[in-house]
């Protein structure tokens, strides 16, 4: 915890505190301490976990709460505030933009239907919330971004960009998707936010920058062996390519297609599209199982309409497919 209330009601930073005083929790009003010294990060905390009801307040690391500071400078407290309390849905952003945005700094992993209710929460609110990753945390090599599911979860879908934070230095970058290459696999453009600004035109202003993708052969091959090593018959690509009789050595372009939209779905892109050509070819699709299979990223659907969004995935991949074959007869 960052600030609490003094004996007079006036909310105080932890760094701006005298150990000589006395503070509250401005949630459950109860008596809190201040903890600082050469190495720790100047906070509060309660003598009690469960003096605050609900557990509000979790406990943070030295780094999580060096972050809240470092977040909340950029910002400064004429257009921000720290811990705002939300009764309403009983939240407290790391910080809260008086625009009704909140920050939330993910350091540690947790799981992403946690992420999903909480993004919910502030939606519920009308506030739009930025979940910010630890960019020292993240497999990026140049413009190439291999996320895991957990980081998956902390993207701002609306605009393709996953907005991240470098504890040591406390620069802020921008992570915009341009380019979905893989099920968790992303090219990107980096940019440096320094300002409000910055911030506010990026979370803004959606991403219409993008561009599809076809598996190679090597990435085929490299999936292929990922699925035979699990060693099980019923493993799903392997059962689609036996039932559609086609040679793993020879998948046709139509089954490789990276769509940008893959950056909803959790589904790798061959497996969902022979999946659909199995259906179609057996007379057995639903729209509700194609939903299933294509199965879209719990945060992801905090921003779209299931079916809608199915709609628009079966429109353009079929349109995609039709422009393959021209070419294709063409040649």
């Amino acid at each position: 915890m960052i600030q609490a209330m003094n004996i007079h009601g006036e909310i105080v930073q932890a760094q701006f505190a005298n150990k000589s005083e006395r503070y509250f929790c401005p949630v459950c009003q109860q008596q809190v301490m201040l903890k600082s010294g050469n190495v720790k990060v100047p906070h509060f905390a309660h003598i009690k976990s469960k003096d605050c009801f609900a557990h509000i307040y979790r406990k943070e690391t030295a780094a999580h709460i060096e972050g809240k500071y470092k977040l909340y400078a950029l910002f400064g407290s004429k257009y921000a505030s720290m811990e705002y309390y939300l009764s309403e849905i009983e939240q407290i952003p790391d910080v809260y933009l008086h625009e009704g945005i909140a920050l939330e700094l993910q350091l540690s992993t947790i799981p992403a239907h946690l992420i999903e209710n909480r993004t919910r929460g502030y939606q519920t609110m009308s506030i739009n919330v930025c979940w910010i990753a630890d960019y020292n945390s993240l497999n990026l090599n140049g413009n190439i971004l291999t996320l895991n599911y957990f980081q998956q979860s902390l993207i701002h879908y609306p605009t393709r960009t996953l907005f991240t934070l470098n504890i040591t230095t406390g620069d802020v970058y921008a992570l915009r998707i341009i380019q979905v290459t893989g099920p968790n696999q992303y090219v990107v453009t980096q940019l440096k936010i320094d300002s409000k600004d910055a911030f506010l035109n990026t979370l803004n202003v959606p991403c219409h920058i993008g561009k599809d993708y076809v598996l190679n052969q090597h990435e085929v091959m490299q999936y292929i062996r990922n699925c035979k090593r699990k060693r099980s018959v019923l493993e799903p690509t392997l059962s689609a390519l036996y039932q559609l009789r086609i040679h793993h050595n020879d998948i046709p372009l139509q089954f490789r297609i990276v769509m940008m939209e893959q950056l909803y779905l959790y589904t790798h892109p061959m497996l969902w599209q022979l999946e659909l050509e199995r259906m179609v070819q057996t007379e057995s699709f639903t729209l509700q199982k194609f939903l299933e299979i294509i199965n879209i990223h719990p945060v992801a659907r905090c921003y779209i309409h299931d079916l809608a969004f199915c709609n628009h995935i079966l429109e353009k991949y079929y349109r995609i497919t039709k422009q393959i074959r021209a070419k294709s007869i063409e040649k």
